[in-house]
């Protein structure tokens, strides 16, 4: 959990538990799971248990819906960064369903809700259909073409009132035009660290001028780097940070 963080697209992170398991190339180097090992937590894979977290750990959104309110703006939390809340096991069913809660309690808070597996949003979902919260924004990540062919179907099936894609770290080209008409915020972004695949910025560019042409938001985030939030070497021109137009946020981004 984060009070701030150095995502530019969000204002806070929060995590209902930490863990995950690989399921795509995108994931070679996911830096949760490096966070976490070197934290010292064996939370990754398959057979590894997931750390949860207690009361005081719940209560901090509370806290952030009740300053953005006093505030009269809105709050961006991305969910989650060191987990995907759509993993399919039965040991997250009781935290996915206090998630739930938590989030139709906190109607202050814009919530970013990211997954690798859309597909099992109809069935995991604490909300029944036409129920989900408008405050609730869907998204998943996709990496190239063939993530975006296997993952966006049953994101733009789900009844979200924001619908959007995370094409970070993209490391093939992406043709999001026959879902556009469905979406309402694009995140374009590179890889860093370590090991980073470069950004093809000619994928990138076409990524946004496409959503351009939709009227799409489109937030560039950054370049391939050593570091995160670097323009490198994206032009100006299309160097572009925006947000669905849902309503008011905090963010100095917006």
């Amino acid at each position: 959990m984060g009070t701030t963080t150095e995502i530019a697209w969000t204002d806070a992170t929060y995590n209902p538990w930490w863990g995950c398991t690989r399921i795509s190339t995108g994931c070679l180097h996911c830096y949760a799971e490096g966070l976490a090992k070197r934290w010292g937590h064996r939370v990754w894979g398959p057979d590894a248990p997931r750390r949860t977290f207690g009361a005081a750990h719940w209560a901090e959104p509370l806290r952030w819906d009740r300053d953005a309110r006093a505030a009269g703006t809105c709050r961006r939390v991305f969910c989650g960064s060191m987990c995907d809340w759509l993993e399919d096991r039965r040991d997250l069913d009781a935290e996915r369903t206090r998630l739930g809660h938590l989030i139709e309690s906190t109607s202050g808070l814009d919530w970013q809700l990211l997954t690798k597996r859309p597909e099992n949003l109809a069935r995991l979902s604490p909300w029944p259909t036409g129920t989900h919260p408008a405050h609730a924004w869907v998204g998943t990540t996709v990496e190239h073409q063939a993530t975006a062919t296997a993952r966006l179907d049953a994101l733009c099936a789900y009844p979200a009132a924001v619908r959007f894609v995370s094409a970070e770290p993209l490391i093939g080209a992406i043709d999001l035009r026959p879902w556009l008409s469905r979406l309402h915020w694009v995140i374009v972004g590179g890889e860093s660290g370590p090991g980073r695949r470069e950004l093809d910025l000619a994928a990138a560019e076409r990524i946004v001028r496409d959503c351009q042409d939709a009227g799409i938001a489109v937030f560039v985030k950054q370049d391939s780097g050593a570091r995160t939030g670097q323009q490198g070497r994206i032009p100006d021109t299309w160097f572009v940070r925006e947000f669905p137009g849902h309503r008011p946020s905090n963010s100095a981004a917006a």
